[in-house]
Order: structure tokens, then C-alpha cells, then sequence
């Protein structure tokens, strides 16, 4: 399987990897270069833990952005290799992820190793992937951790046991810690759909009983980042009113036309192309029917999915339609495009249609296994060149040269999509895109007399910068009255005086620190006050996961029966 995985990862990606270490120029491509650039320059230059960034629309916050990815497995490639490589190398490896997880997952309901590969090769080959790493929807790619989630949930219902729910739970956290936002909604949705079937089928509260605990462990193990996430959107919202209204033929085209390219905004949909296909093509469809055919019974919970997520894609088609009343809960309010849903209906139409190729495989004669390799083959051939070509989009760009400051600086630019190059460069952008509001009254250096410096003091007196860190500031201040420390960047609650006497405070959405008369030398450093609470949740939920091992464990060893000797 994971050979199987990881050859499936490089073909579907070589047109990417025969142009490795380009750049793109394309939509969220520079949030992403600098997303990524900021947490490395801060361990590798300055060798702090990157709490804040200072490069973005006048200073944000930086771990407790929902679209940071510090704490993933693969950040340490973009601490050897830098962002751009970084990036590059995430696709293959989120591909052979997708694919086992669905393969895996098939497994878990019984199925044979060549169907399930049709399960892989459906959810990894569809151009969901594709069009959305194509404009670096990096927060989209740990949606590849789905199928893995629901093969954990269901075989902790076929078990008995709650272990395998911490362990559903734990990448739901993951994909958190990924920036996946957007796919968590989706996580749990999938999940509570098909246990919530399993547990009518048999008339078993043990299901609901697994749900719950999946609930909790995911929350629990996700506390490390949600915590500062629910702190820093709770001052700072982002509300989205999503008008999208697909029909189903608008639906169909999503999910069957085979020119799935990169298309500006209005082509498909309100949004561009990346945000709506999702191609799963004539067979895969064709073996789903089989599939619910060969056992409806079985077959129930996917079925369920599938149209539950087709209708939420559709957005405000209707007036009672899912979407509506989800995207009025407070996680959901959040989330931009209900075509986005459209990842549960491949996933259960890949366990549909590796479920109908198992039925195909049973059939009559010994060129059965044969048939169902050859529709493999064509179906690998027909997402190929649907999909593949797509990710040459992430390689065909330039990256913009600055001549670098001496001297951290903000700037003012317009242009939201040179803030990668400007970071390069060390200067700060002082407007810029993001998906949180973050008001400013941050001042560029190159607007003529109206820029103040990047310090400078309410009252009259001397104050030299003696250090500056994306994370820590020092200041040598010289004041005969009490006055302030005014900083060109965001105010954030984060920052605390560590050395020096003073205090920090909001002037307007500037960061300042009051300061007695005398002559001092001041720092301030930033450090996320809710951190701490969420590790320790985290802690205490990895505990739990080891008490509840060693608990079921036990029980397993007691329920074996003894040996005489």
C-alpha cells in the first residue's frame, strides 16, 4: 500500500516536480510564501518562537492564525528547504496520504486490495486537490486526512472500542494544525453522518457513545492551537456571507466535466474554478451504482453522505437547504464556500464505486480481477489528465526582486500580492489581504511627511531602537515627564514589558507602552497569553488517550480466553 501510495503522489504531481522550486504568482500564492517564510526567518535568524509577525498588514498575530501551519510534521522541511521547496514537497506527500487513507478505509468495510485502490484512486485523483493547491489553498490539503478519520471511527464502532476515536480525534487536531479550518467542519460532519446510520442500522448506542468521545479527544487535542485561535477570532471575526446558489446542473459540470482548468472568478460560480470542481468522472459514477446495488443495506451510510454533502454544496439554492442553517452556527459562519462539501460526495462515491468494482471482481470467470485492474487503469489515466495538469499553475510564476532595507520598515502598497517579496526585502506591508480584520493605523515609510518612524515618543525626549526581533523589541528611552513608547505596528495583548519599568496599552490599534520619567532601557516581548491553557488541555487529553490504551488493553487481555498447559 504505501508503495501503491507514494507512486500514486509522484506521478500525479511530476509535471510539479519537473519544474521544482518555482514560484507562483497565482491568487493566495504570496500569503502562503509568507505564511510560511515568517515562522522559519523567526527560529532560524532570531531563533524565537514565532508568536507574532510584524510583515502583515501592520503586525498579526502568527501562531494563533488560523492558516499558520507551525505545528505540522512537514514544517521541518520548510526549515531545511526553505518555504518554496517546502510548499512543493507538502503535494506529493498530502496525495499518498489521500490515497492510503482511502484505500485504508475501504479495507476497514471488508473490501479486497484492488477495489480499494479504486476507493485511493477516486478521493486522490479528483481535482478537488488539484485546482485548490494549484492557487495555494494550503488550509484545503489536510482535507486528505478524511478518509483516515472515518476508517479510525468506523473501526472503532466494529471494535467496541473508544481508542481509535482519540485516534480520529487526534487528526482532526492535525488537520488543524495544518491550517485545515476549512476541512474540520467537514471532519466531523462526515463522521456523525456515518456513525450516526451505523447506529440505526444496529440499533446500538455505541456509536453515538464513539461519536462523542471523537468529539471530545478532537477538541481536547486540538486545545495547543484552538485555544488561541477561538481567542484571536473572537476579538478579531470574520463573518462571511456566502451568496452561492449552484444548481444541479451547475453541480453536475462540478462534478463531471473534464475541463477543470484554472477560470477567473464568474466562470463557474461566484468564485473561480478552483473553488467548485471536484471531477469524479463516468466510471467511478458507474461502479457507484453497482456499488449501491450490490448492497443498499451496506451501502446506506454513503448514499447518506453523498447527498447530504451535495446538498450542502448547493449552496442557497433553496430555502431550506442545508447550508443555510449550517452556516449559521458560529464555527460555520466562517466558512466561504459551500462547493467546499463537495470533498464528502468524492469520498463516498470512492467507497461506493470500490464496493461496486468488489462486485465486479466477484463475478462469474477468472478475467474478472482483470476487468476491474483495466477499469483501474483507465480511471488512473482519465484523473491524470483531468487533474495533473492543473498543478503546473503552482510553478509558472516570477518571484518580484526588492533591494532590501537596512532597516525594518513598514510600507504602503496596494497591491495585495507583493507581500512575500517585501518580507524578502524586510520591509513590513502595512495593507494587506487576510483573512481575519485586523484594522490599522500603521504608516507606511514611503507616504512622505506623514510617517512617524517605526517609534517615536508622545512627548519630547530620546529614544534610540537598541534591537529588533520579529518578537522582541528594545529601546533605550530618555524622557524628563512621563510620556509613551509609540510602535508602528498593531497593538496585540500579547506583548509584555520583560525588561525596563513600563506598560503596554492600545493607542488607537497602535502598540504603546507608558513610561515613567528617567532614562531606562525598555523591552517588550510577545508571547500568546492562551497558549499555555491550550498545551495544558492538550496534555491532559494525551493522558487520557494513554490511560484509555492501557484500559481496553486490559480488558482485551481478560477477554482472552486462557491457555492450558
Amino acid at each position: 500500500m504505501t508503495a501503491a501510495a507514494i507512486t500514486f503522489g509522484l506521478a500525479f504531481s511530476c509535471l510539479l516536480l519537473a519544474h521544482f522550486g518555482g514560484v507562483a504568482d497565482l491568487h493566495d500564492w504570496d500569503l502562503e510564501f509568507q505564511l510560511h517564510w515568517v515562522p522559519v526567518f523567526s527560529i532560524i535568524r532570531f531563533h524565537q518562537f514565532p508568536y507574532w509577525n510584524p510583515y502583515r498588514c501592520g503586525g498579526i498575530a502568527m501562531f494563533a492564525n488560523p492558516e499558520s501551519r507551525i505545528l505540522t510534521p512537514f514544517f521541518p522541511l520548510h526549515l531545511w528547504l526553505g518555504p518554496i521547496i517546502g510548499l512543493h514537497l507538502e503535494i506529493p506527500l498530502h496525495l499518498a496520504i489521500g490515497w492510503s487513507g482511502a484505500f485504508v478505509l475501504a479495507r476497514v468495510q471488508g473490501l479486497r486490495a484492488l477495489p480499494s485502490a479504486v476507493a485511493g484512486s477516486v478521493f486522490a485523483g479528483s481535482s478537488w486537490f488539484y485546482l485548490h493547491l494549484a492557487v495555494a489553498h494550503y488550509p484545503m490539503a489536510p482535507a486528505v486526512y478524511l478518509p483516515w478519520i472515518v476508517a479510525a471511527l468506523l473501526y472503532g464502532a466494529q471494535s467496541g472500542t473508544l481508542l481509535p476515536t482519540a485516534a480520529a480525534g487526534a487528526l482532526v487536531a492535525l488537520t488543524l494544525f495544518e491550517g485545515g479550518a476549512y476541512p474540520v467542519p467537514l471532519d466531523g460532519i462526515v463522521g456523525a453522518l456515518v456513525l450516526g446510520c451505523i447506529a440505526i442500522r444496529r440499533r446500538s448506542y455505541f456509536p453515538i457513545l464513539a461519536l462523542m468521545s471523537f468529539a471530545l479527544f478532537a477538541a481536547g487535542f486540538a486545545a495547543i492551537k484552538l485555544v488561541p485561535t477561538f481567542a484571536l477570532m473572537r476579538t478579531h471575526p470574520r463573518p462571511w456571507e456566502s451568496a452561492d446558489a449552484n444548481t444541479v446542473a451547475m453541480m453536475l459540470r462540478f462534478l463531471f466535466a473534464r475541463d477543470q482548468g484554472i477560470y477567473p472568478e464568474g466562470t463557474w460560480g461566484i468564485e473561480g474554478s478552483w473553488e467548485y470542481g471536484a471531477y469524479i468522472g463516468v466510471i467511478a459514477a458507474a461502479l457507484a451504482i453497482v456499488g449501491v446495488a450490490r448492497s443498499p443495506r451496506r451501502a446506506l451510510p454513503w448514499v447518506v453522505v453523498c447527498v447530504f454533502c451535495f446538498a450542502v454544496a448547493m449552496g442557497k439554492a433553496g430555502l431550506e437547504f442545508p447550508w443555510i442553517w449550517l452556516h449559521r452556527l458560529p464555527l460555520m459562519s466562517a466558512e466561504r464556500v459551500p462547493s467546499r462539501f463537495l470533498i464528502g460526495v468524492v469520498l463516498g462515491v470512492a467507497i461506493l464505486a470500490a464496493s461496486g468494482a468488489e462486485l465486479v471482481q466477484q463475478g462469474f470467470g477468472r478475467f474478472c480481477p482483470r476487468v476491474v485492474l483495466l477499469l483501474l487503469v483507465a480511471m488512473l489515466v482519465d484523473f491524470w489528465s483531468v487533474s495533473a495538469p492543473t498543478l503546473i499553475h503552482a510553478v509558472d510564476g516570477k518571484l518580484e526582486v526588492v533591494p532590501l532595507s537596512p532597516e525594518f520598515r513598514q510600507i504602503f502598497q496596494l497591491a495585495p500580492d507583493r507581500t512575500y517579496p517585501l518580507a524578502l526585502a524586510n520591509y513590513g506591508s502595512a495593507v494587506c489581504f487576510n483573512i481575519q480584520e485586523f484594522p490599522t493605523a500603521v504608516v507606511g515609510y514611503n507616504v512622505g511627511r506623514g510617517y512617524p518612524g517605526e517609534q517615536y515618543l508622545k512627548t519630547p525626549g530620546s529614544l534610540t531602537r537598541l534591537k529588533w526581533s520579529p518578537n522582541e523589541l528594545s529601546y533605550e528611552v530618555d524622557v524628563a515627564i512621563p510620556s509613551a513608547v509609540i510602535v508602528n505596528q498593531n497593538y496585540d495583548s500579547g506583548w509584555r514589558v520583560v525588561e525596563g519599568r513600563g506598560r503596554v496599552y492600545r493607542s488607537g490599534n497602535l502598540l504603546a507602552i507608558e513610561v515613567p520619567a528617567g532614562r531606562q532601557r525598555l523591552t517588550i516581548r510577545n508571547r500568546d497569553p492562551y497558549l499555555p491553557i491550550g498545551a495544558a488541555v492538550s496534555a491532559l487529553t494525551l493522558l487520557m488517550a494513554l490511560w484509555l490504551m492501557r484500559l481496553e488493553r486490559r480488558r482485551h487481555r481478560v477477554a482472552q480466553p486462557s491457555v492450558a498447559v
